[in-house]
């Protein structure tokens, strides 16, 4: 007995069908869909944690801009009260650094894997894509290119995917404020580098204040992209078999 097979090819994929083991387009797709929801709910969930230690270092880095601007102009003498504040805060940023640190790495792995999934779910709904998946991805590593190769592959997936056009304006949004931040993070690094006088450390701080406050906008934006793209990419399915 001859085992027919009816292959269904795409420029990533490839899935057998044999008079043995039934699998159907439908049920890899329910599969795919579940595992693209799962990881879009964790996406989610840690850009709400980066949302929230932005805004305690936001909270930290303003008390001591604010202190160190008291010492300047003698307006906050020794053993005041903002000493004790302070040190306090200092303590805080102390033990939250390893865990902004995981909880950073943990979100910036998510996002580049949904961005990964996303233009490959995408492709595979029918969305015809110019865009390679992996340039969603690989470009995040290339000096230069990542200020604007991540972006046209994204953006391609999601004008496809978004058929209304007035949510078109969440990603170059989005874009630029992840542009900006990334600005004002390596200006805040730079500056670490000469924090001997107290006028330059209050530099180091102004920059770090202006980067966690250009994350806030950054993470609410993207959380708005995630939302929106994820929804219409889920979608396709259930629109296909209707």
């Amino acid at each position: 007995m001859s085992i027919q097979q009816d292959q269904v090819t795409d420029s990533t994929w490839t899935i057998g069908f044999d008079d043995k083991e039934e699998r159907s387009g439908d049920a890899l797709m329910d599969g795919a869909g579940e595992r693209y929801r799962t990881l879009t709910t964790w996406l989610r969930g840690s850009l709400w944690l980066c949302g929230m230690v932005a805004l305690l270092s936001f909270g930290c880095n303003l008390c001591l801009l604010l202190f160190l601007h008291g010492l300047e102009d003698g307006t906050v003498a020794e053993g005041d009260g903002m000493y004790l504040l302070v040190d306090k805060v200092i303590a805080l940023k102390t033990l939250g650094a390893p865990v902004s640190i995981l909880v950073t790495s943990f979100a910036s792995v998510l996002s580049l894997r949904w961005f990964y999934l996303s233009h490959g779910f995408g492709r595979q709904n029918g969305l015809r894509l110019q865009q390679p998946a992996r340039s969603t991805v690989l470009f995040y590593f290339i000096p230069v290119l990542n200020l604007w190769k991540p972006y046209l592959a994204l953006r391609e997936v999601f004008n496809e995917a978004v058929p209304c056009s007035g949510s078109r304006w969440l990603l170059p949004v989005w874009w630029g404020c992840w542009v900006l931040f990334q600005s004002l993070s390596w200006l805040a690094f730079r500056l670490v580098q000469d924090t001997d006088e107290l006028v330059a450390l209050m530099d180091m701080l102004l920059a770090r204040l202006l980067a966690d406050g250009a994350a806030l906008p950054l993470l609410i934006m993207f959380m708005l992209v995630v939302r929106r793209l994820g929804t219409a990419l889920l979608a396709m399915p259930s629109r296909a078999a209707s």
